[in-house]
């Protein structure tokens, strides 16, 4: 049954419809929410559309008029007929790509009209199609059938993207307007006989045939992650023809050489299409068209509404916009609103006006700026490319979505499902613009990677209001996440690390486009924490990032810690696939079928690897990949560090004062997962404390009973929270972070410092206990970012805001080359010790400089783990 309401359009603006467009004698209707516009008899049809019965190997093309649709289909055809451009020259376009709701746009009256001023049987048959209902024609086509049509999603089959694979082509709806004018006035089913100022009002308020176009465009957009549906521009066509041939080949899985791709492309050019390609019959048309307006097929051109003052001052005042659809969103080039733009390699910014935080200064803020297209069907588990260039102007003043994740929530330990698979979005902080191409006012870049044990988080979170009181760009991302971005088959069908090539694509991003935004390319220091510091570590080690940066702050998270790092990548991806139903034998078969899966399935079996709360809470991260021209983890990363392969950069490192309370803090507010723990200690510990894939399963058990002597001595777990939460900061985090940095100040002649953060501020949203006073994992980050944490606010005090100017000088300085060395000196001066500054307060009194080495270290090392190793224990999962 059609789900939408039919109305018929006002009485006086459908007096007006009618007398314009001479072909539509009866009059039009509105449909739906949107309220789309077509002609009155669409009514008696639009049940059959709706309810079509649709076949898997259908393709459909489908758009807006005059967004491309006719070269779109000859495309398709010719790439899914295998290029046979004989067929393709003798049979038109309408006979081998149906035109599913023609017979509701040709008016009884004019079909009569063009029967009696014709007598060629083809163009008489032609006339009995194109009045033949749509479902009817398709009926008897053999498969595979094209399809193609100009209704928006909404009024097509509902199991439309479940079932077949659908092109959706965009323009820019300046140039459809134009050529949508031209196209009336041409085509006598029409007839449009009026003025353009006159059509462009119609086109605005949303009243002419197919319209709305931000409701049409919109829903096309809104499906764009659907893996049956490849979202073209129209521009892509003309700019770069044998780009766009590739990408519809390998959405439809067909092969084609270089050779047939410029071969196709010279076909498609405007001149040759519209010589070669029959249209509607090979058979002379009498009455269909207006010989003196301009043809079917006219300039193919983008563009053409320039310089037409009073279409381009209508186009501003009319403040049309499409909300949510960030890649095409197109907004006026008069607008009033003085926001701040930027013009990129892809095209122009529009971002908004934020406030700092102490000084009330103005900045600009341009959000969800695209680096990377959607890595989404056949490009799932693959590098992810640059992304493209947009129509128009970008609104940029919100964030793109996050990437799809399975994230927990503190305190219940539940897991929830959110984000997209089209995620590859950057934010840009600016205090000031450029004015002019000298380098000499570009500020320093900082570009922070976010942490979130490489499963979930985004950039959104890390608001830039501190460090916009001083003269520094920032940028923060998204990059793919769990199993998504970190997926291996350990083999070059998907060798991993695309979550960390994301990052490497963003970057540079950064450094091709971020003198725009007044940011210095050459001063670009790379920040991140927890999976984001290990993620700064990785970039600083990998050829691949290799002077794109010059510095390095690597908070509460290393490569030598022991989560970072992915054992048994290829069972788990075996595992994963398995409760996906997918074939395990060969990995490239493995890996389509995955393609196949929705990706919230997949995220969400994330949780087979976690068995005990959210631990290990890094079942998919970075591996060793196997050699290739990218691979961006070539060797272990001990290896490389003693080797002095990595860059040699000054570095940043820091740890909190009790960085067990990430994760430990859950469990030491719960009696029951205390009493857990206790009971199930050799069983439950290798997960918690993620040995449990670099111990023999023959040691576990006396590991764990060690670790427990070390710790806990002879005290129950029950009383013994301090020693619980120093047992998992020092194993997760503070051991390889303290032999992170104690490697680089002793192998590398640039400068090291390490702080350890213990105040105890207001200012500690990663804490999650009551029980334990301390300060946890993150807790720094409240005082560089204004941060709202997912779980609740963070306050704040008159000394956490002194706090807080201090991290974010600390910063600056080190990132500029200002460090206070007498009171802060390099690593390298304590040696073999570790030397660090305590940060517990904002003065200098407070914050002293100290040297010390901890017994863990050792301990830890007494256990030799087979981590940070060229060869890895394989075990069951």
């Amino acid at each position: 049954m059609f789900p939408h309401r039919i109305t018929p359009v006002d009485e006086e603006i459908n007096d007006s419809l009618v007398k314009d467009f001479h072909g539509e004698r009866s009059g039009f209707c509105q449909v739906g929410k949107e309220k789309f516009v077509l002609p009155i008899a669409y009514q008696n049809h639009a049940e059959g559309y709706y309810t079509l019965p649709l076949r898997r190997d259908d393709i459909w093309v489908v758009t807006y008029p005059r967004s491309g649709t006719t070269i779109c289909q000859e495309l398709v055809w010719l790439v899914n007929n295998n290029l046979d451009y004989q067929t393709s020259r003798k049979v038109s376009l309408q006979d081998r790509f149906p035109f599913l709701e023609v017979n509701t746009l040709i008016h009884d009256e004019f079909a009569q009209e063009l029967i009696d001023l014709n007598n060629d049987p083809a163009a008489l048959d032609m006339i009995k199609g194109c009045k033949t209902p749509g479902p009817d024609i398709l009926e008897g086509v053999a498969s595979p059938r094209h399809i193609k049509t100009h209704l928006p999603f909404s009024l097509l089959p509902p199991a439309l993207l479940d079932t077949c694979k659908v092109f959706y082509v965009a323009r820019n709806p300046k140039d459809v307007v134009v050529s949508y004018y031209h196209h009336n006035r041409h085509v006598k089913l029409h007839d449009y006989r009026n003025d353009f100022n006159t059509y462009w009002n119609y086109f605005k308020n949303d009243l002419l045939v197919f319209s709305p176009f931000w409701g049409h465009v919109g829903e096309g957009w809104r499906r764009r992650n659907n893996p049956n549906l490849l979202f073209m521009y129209y521009e892509d066509m003309i700019k770069d023809m044998p780009s766009v041939i590739r990408k519809v080949a390998d959405f439809l899985g067909k092969e084609i050489s270089d050779v047939e791709v410029d071969k196709l492309a010279n076909h498609l050019h405007i001149d040759n299409f519209r010589k070669n390609v029959p249209l509607l019959t090979n058979a002379p048309m009498n009455g269909f068209v207006n010989a003196k307006e301009e043809g079917f097929i006219r300039k193919g051109q983008i563009g053409e509404l320039t310089g037409n003052f009073i279409h381009e001052e209508m186009w501003g005042r009319s403040g049309i916009c499409l909300t949510g659809i960030a890649a095409v969103l197109l907004v006026a080039e008069g607008s009033s609103l003085q926001r701040p733009e930027v013009e990129v390699e892809q095209g122009v910014l529009r971002g908004k006006q934020m406030t700092s935080e102490d000084q009330q200064r103005s900045f600009s803020a341009f959000l969800g700026v695209p680096y990377g297209e959607a890595p989404v069907g056949p490009a799932r588990f693959k590098e992810a490319k640059p992304a493209g260039p947009w129509l128009g102007v970008l609104d940029a003043t919100d964030f793109g979505p996050d990437c799809l994740q399975y994230s927990h929530f503190f305190r219940n330990t539940q897991f929830e499902i959110n984000g997209s698979e089209d995620c590859l979005y950057l934010n840009v902080y600016t205090p000031n613009l450029p004015g002019g191409e000298s380098n000499e006012d570009l500020l320093d870049v900082i570009f922070y990677i976010h942490g979130g044990a490489f499963m979930f988080l985004s950039g959104k979170p890390f608001g830039p209001e501190y460090l916009m009181d001083k003269q520094v760009v920032l940028v923060t991302l998204n990059y793919r996440l769990g199993p998504l971005g970190f997926l291996s088959t350990e083999d070059s069908i998907v060798p991993g690390n695309n979550g960390l090539k994301d990052q490497l694509l963003a970057l540079k991003w950064v450094r091709r486009n971020i003198d725009k935004f007044g940011g210095d390319p050459n001063r670009i220091s790379l920040a991140g924490t927890s999976a984001g510091g290990a993620s700064v570590h990785f970039h600083v080690l990998s050829p691949q990032s290799k002077g794109l940066f010059t510095h390095g702050i690597i908070m509460s998270g290393t490569v030598l810690n022991p989560w970072p790092m992915t054992e048994n990548a290829l069972e788990k991806t075996k595992r994963l696939s398995s409760e996906l139903g997918c074939p395990t034998l060969n990995t490239a078969e493995m890996v389509d079928c995955l393609r196949t899966r929705p990706a919230d399935q997949i995220v969400g079996k994330s949780k087979l690897f976690i068995p005990w709360v959210y631990n290990p809470f890094t079942p998919f991260g970075p591996v060793v990949e196997t050699p290739n021209p990218t691979s961006f983890i070539q060797t272990e990363p001990l290896d490389t560090i003693l080797s002095k392969e990595a860059s040699d950069i000054p570095l940043l490192f820091s740890y909190a004062a009790d960085e067990g309370l990430y994760p430990g803090g859950e469990i030491i507010s719960n009696e029951k997962l205390l009493a857990e723990l206790d009971s199930r200690w050799a069983e439950l510990l290798p997960h918690l404390l993620d040995y449990n894939f670099t111990a023999p399963q023959n040691r576990q058990k006396e590991v764990a009973e060690t670790i427990r002597s070390f710790y806990l001595g002879n005290k129950d777990v029950s009383n013994s929270r301090a020693e619980i939460i120093q047992m998992i900061g020092d194993r997760l985090f503070v051991v390889g972070i303290r032999e992170s940095a104690r490697l680089h100040a002793e192998l590398y002649r640039s400068p090291s410092y390490a702080y350890v953060f213990q105040f105890k501020g207001l200012k500690r949203g990663f804490m999650n206990t009551n029980i334990f006073d301390g300060v946890s994992h993150c807790d720094d980050l409240a005082y560089i970012f204004k941060k709202e944490f997912p779980w609740g606010p963070i306050g704040s005090d008159e000394e956490s805001k002194k706090v807080s100017r201090f991290m974010v000088d600390t910063w600056i300085n080190f990132i500029t080359d200002s460090m206070d060395t007498t009171n802060w000196p390099d690593l390298k001066q304590s040696l073999p010790g570790f030397g660090y500054l305590e940060i517990s307060g904002s003065s200098r009194v407070s914050n002293l400089f100290k040297v010390d080495k901890t017994d863990a270290e050792d301990f830890w090392r007494s256990l030799r783990f087979q981590e940070n190793m060229q060869k890895r224990i394989h075990s069951e999962l």
